[in-house]
C-alpha cells in the first residue's frame, strides 16, 4: 500500500529436455479453383501441411510423391510439376523476398509424381508444401482428373508417412481454354503506359502495395510494376490493355477468368470490359469502385460466367480490355 512498485529483471524460460525434431502432424489439402482450364501453368492443386517440432537437430524433407488417380498422364505437360515451400498458408511463388521453389520440375510417370533427393529444411511449427502442374493445351473438354497420395509416400528425416493411402484429396474437371495468358512472352497485347508486362517488386506507394511475386510463372500485367508503384494522378486521359483478337464463333457458355491484385483508391476509377466488334465498342463487367471497394493483399479469383455467356459467346471479335479511367 506504499506505492513504491514492483521491479523484475532477467526472466528466464528454459527448456532443459532435448527432443530431436520431428512430425507432430501433417495434413493434405485440396486448393480450390473457380475454374479449372486446360493451357493453364502452375495450377496449385494439393497443399501438404507438415508441423515441426523438437529442439535438436534439422527437419529435413527428403522426398514427397502424388498419385494420379484417375485422368492421364497426357493431360499434364513434359517436366509439369513443381513443388513449393510455403511458411503463409497462402500459396506464393516468393515469400520475403525469396523463391519458394524447392526441386527441379519434373515430369509424370506411370501415374506417379515424385520429387526426390530434396534436403529441404523444414521451420519450426507448421510448413506448407505445394504441389502445382502444368496442363496440356489439348486436354478434351470436360476430361477430369484426381490425386491422391500413397502410404509412406513423403520422408522427414528418417520418418515416412502417412500409414496408409489417401484416394482422392484433388479433383477437378477440365474446360478447354481457348485463350490463356500469363504474361510470361510477348503474346499480342496493347498496352499503353503505365500498363506493364514484367515481373512484380512490391513497390509500396502510401497504404497501397503491389504484389511481390506472380500467381503464375514470373510476370503479370500491371501499372507501374518497375518505377515507383504509381499510377499517374490526376489522370488526363484514361489510359488501357487490351487483349489480341479471340475467335468464340463456335463457342457457346462462354468463361472469363483470372487472377487479379487491386489496390486502387476508393475515389479512382479502373474497369474491366469485353468488346464484340474486335474494339470500336465495349462493355463494362467489372469497376473497382464497386466491384473491388477493399484492397488486395493476395491474389484473389474473379470469373465471369453469366456475363460473359451473355456477351461473347458465338462473337469471331471479342477483346478484353483493362482501364485505369479516373484517379484524383
Amino acid at each position: 500500500n506504499g506505492g513504491q512498485g514492483v521491479c523484475i529483471d532477467s526472466v528466464v524460460i528454459k527448456e532443459t529436455a532435448t527432443i530431436d525434431k520431428f512430425v507432430h502432424s501433417y495434413s493434405y489439402k485440396k486448393v480450390d479453383h473457380a475454374l479449372v482450364a486446360s493451357k493453364t501453368n502452375q495450377l496449385p492443386l494439393i497443399r501438404t501441411r507438415i508441423e515441426v517440432l523438437g529442439n535438436n537437430g534439422d527437419g529435413i524433407l527428403n522426398s514427397i510423391s502424388f498419385r494420379l488417380n484417375t485422368g492421364s498422364d497426357s493431360y499434364f505437360k513434359s517436366g509439369g510439376f513443381k513443388l513449393f515451400h510455403t511458411i503463409s498458408d497462402v500459396f506464393k511463388s516468393k515469400e520475403n523476398s525469396s523463391a519458394t521453389q524447392i526441386g527441379s520440375a519434373v515430369s509424370i510417370s506411370g501415374g506417379v509424381v515424385t520429387f526426390t533427393g530434396l534436403n529441404e529444411e523444414l521451420e519450426l511449427g507448421n510448413n506448407y508444401i505445394w504441389l502445382t502442374a502444368d496442363l496440356a493445351d489439348d486436354i478434351p473438354h470436360g476430361s477430369s482428373f484426381s490425386f491422391g497420395v500413397d502410404a509412406n509416400s513423403f520422408q522427414v528425416n528418417d520418418t515416412l508417412l502417412p500409414a496408409s493411402a489417401i484416394s482422392d484429396i484433388f479433383s477437378a474437371s477440365v474446360n478447354e481454354a481457348v485463350f490463356y495468358d500469363n504474361f510470361d512472352a510477348s503474346s499480342g497485347w496493347t498496352i499503353e503506359p503505365d500498363f506493364e508486362m514484367d515481373i512484380p517488386q512490391g513497390k509500396v506507394i502510401g497504404k497501397s502495395k503491389d504484389p511481390g511475386y506472380a500467381y503464375s510463372e514470373s510476370k503479370v500485367l500491371g501499372t507501374d510494376l518497375t518505377d515507383d508503384g504509381a499510377y499517374p494522378y490526376p489522370l488526363a486521359t484514361p489510359y488501357h490493355a487490351v487483349s489480341p483478337m479471340i475467335n468464340l464463333r463456335y463457342y457457346d457458355q462462354v468463361r472469363v477468368y483470372m487472377r487479379k491484385w487491386i489496390d486502387f483508391n476508393p475515389l479512382d476509377r479502373a474497369s474491366i470490359s469485353f468488346s464484340t466488334d474486335g474494339g470500336s465498342n465495349w462493355t463494362k463487367v467489372w469497376e473497382s469502385h464497386i466491384d473491388n471497394p477493399v484492397a488486395s493483399t493476395a491474389w484473389d479469383e474473379i470469373l465471369f460466367s453469366t456475363k460473359a455467356d451473355e456477351i461473347l459467346s458465338k462473337n469471331d471479335s471479342v477483346r478484353v480490355r483493362f482501364s485505369v479511367l479516373e484517379a484524383n
